[in-house]
C-alpha cells in the first residue's frame, strides 16, 4: 500500500495543472487505466481497462487533444520529489535522449519519415514515427549499491520541418531552409534544457547544479553555448575532434592577444600516447563494479564547438568482458567525453554518464 499512496500523493500534487475537478478526476482514471491496460498503452485500451468501453469516449479523447493543461505542469511534483532524494551539494544528473514512436498513418500529426532503430548497421531502413525529445532524472543509492533509475520529467514533441512539394514556391523553399536551422533538434534541446531550469528554480531549489548526460548528436556548439546558470552537460565526442590547449600567458603585451594554444592529439591518439597516464576509478556498471581505466585533459577548448569556453576530457578504455565463461575476451569500444563541469570529481562525471544508460529503459 505505501506505493499506492506515493501514486496518489503524486497525482494530488498534479491537481492544480489542472482549471476543473472533474478533470482531475478524468485524469486520474486514465492514469490507473495506463498502468492496468494490457499492451500498447493507447486511449481506447485505457478506457477498457477502466471498464468505461460502453460509454461515450468523446470526452476522454477531448482531453488530450483540448482541454488546457500543460505536460510540464504535470511532472513538476515528480520532479520536486527527485529533488527530495538530491542533496543541493550534489549534481542533478538528468539524461536527454531522443526516441521514435512508431507510427503506420500518413496523415497524424508530426509524422515523418526517420531510421528504424531496429535495422541491422549495415542496413538503414526507413519508418515513420513521431520524434520525441524525453529528459529523465537520474536517482542513484549511495555509494555504488546498485544501478540507477532514471525517472521521466519531461517528453517533447520535436517534428522535423515539413519539406514542401516539388511545386513549392521560392519562398516556401526559403521558409524551409530557415525552419532546418531553428527547428532541429539542438534548438529544441536547448528549450528543453531551459525549461528544465526554470522547473527546478520554481521548485524553490535554484542552488541545484544540473548536470545533463547525452549522446554525440547533442554535441555540438548549438548546445554547448547556450546551456542556462548552473547547468553543466557531458556528452560523447568524436575520437577525431580537434581540441587545443588554453593559450600560455605571455608578458611581452605586443601584438593581439591568442585565444587558442598549441593543437592536441586527436582524442584517439591521447588514447594510446604514452604521454597522458592512464588512471582508475570504481564504476557501477551492468550489474557490478568495474576498476574503470580513464585519462583526463583537465582544459581544453574546441575552436569549432564552444570557441574560448574551457572543457575538460576524459577518455574511457574499453572494458573487457566475456560473453560466456569459456569464451575469450571481448572488447567494447573506448569512450571520448566532453563536460563543460571543470570542477565535480572525475568518478562523478563518468558515473553520470554511466547511469545515461537506464534512458534507453523508458523509450
Amino acid at each position: 500500500m505505501r506505493l499506492l499512496s506515493a501514486f496518489e500523493r503524486l497525482l494530488a500534487e498534479a491537481k492544480p495543472a489542472f482549471a476543473q475537478e472533474r478533470t482531475f478526476e478524468h485524469v486520474r482514471q486514465f492514469a490507473y487505466g495506463f498502468i492496468a491496460a494490457w499492451g500498447r498503452r493507447t486511449i481506447s485500451r485505457a478506457i477498457c481497462a477502466c471498464n468505461a468501453q460502453f460509454e461515450d469516449w468523446s470526452a476522454s479523447y477531448r482531453l488530450f487533444s483540448r482541454s488546457p493543461w500543460e505536460p510540464n505542469d504535470v511532472f513538476q511534483p515528480i520532479l520536486k520529489s527527485c529533488l527530495v532524494y538530491s542533496p543541493k551539494e550534489q549534481l542533478l544528473v538528468v539524461a536527454l535522449d531522443d526516441t521514435s514512436l512508431k507510427k503506420t498513418g500518413k496523415r497524424i500529426p508530426g509524422v515523418s519519415y526517420g531510421r528504424d532503430p531496429m535495422s541491422p548497421p549495415f542496413h538503414v531502413n526507413l519508418r515513420r514515427g513521431q520524434r520525441y525529445i524525453q529528459a529523465s532524472a537520474i536517482l542513484r543509492p549511495e555509494g555504488l549499491k546498485g544501478p540507477a533509475r532514471a525517472i521521466p520529467i519531461r517528453f517533447h514533441p520535436a517534428p522535423p520541418p515539413a519539406k514542401p512539394g516539388r511545386k513549392a514556391s521560392e519562398e516556401e523553399l526559403a521558409a524551409y531552409k530557415i525552419a532546418q536551422k531553428t527547428e532541429n533538434l539542438s534548438r529544441k534541446a536547448v528549450e528543453l534544457i531551459k525549461g528544465i531550469r526554470e522547473s527546478v528554480n520554481k521548485a524553490e531549489c535554484p542552488g541545484h547544479t544540473i548536470l545533463l548526460a547525452v549522446d554525440g548528436s547533442y554535441c555540438n556548439g548549438t548546445v554547448l553555448r547556450n546551456l542556462p546558470e548552473k547547468t553543466e552537460v557531458i556528452a560523447r565526442a568524436r575520437g577525431d575532434v580537434k581540441l587545443y590547449l588554453p593559450p600560455s600567458v605571455d608578458g611581452s603585451g605586443r601584438g593581439r592577444r591568442r585565444k587558442y594554444g598549441m593543437e592536441l592529439p586527436k582524442p584517439k591518439d591521447i588514447r594510446s600516447s604514452d604521454d597522458y597516464p592512464w588512471l582508475e576509478t570504481p564504476i557501477f556498471g551492468a550489474g557490478r563494479i568495474h576498476n574503470l581505466r580513464h585519462k583526463v585533459v583537465p582544459r581544453v577548448l574546441w575552436r569549432s564547438g564552444t570557441l574560448t569556453k574551457p572543457l575538460r576530457l576524459i577518455i574511457i578504455a574499453p572494458l573487457g568482458y566475456r560473453p560466456t565463461q569459456k569464451s575469450r575476451v571481448l572488447y567494447r569500444d573506448p569512450a571520448y567525453l566532453l563536460t563543460t563541469d571543470l570542477a565535480s570529481p572525475i568518478n562523478t562525471l563518468i558515473q553520470a554518464y554511466f547511469d545515461r544508460w537506464e534512458i534507453e529503459v523508458n523509450h
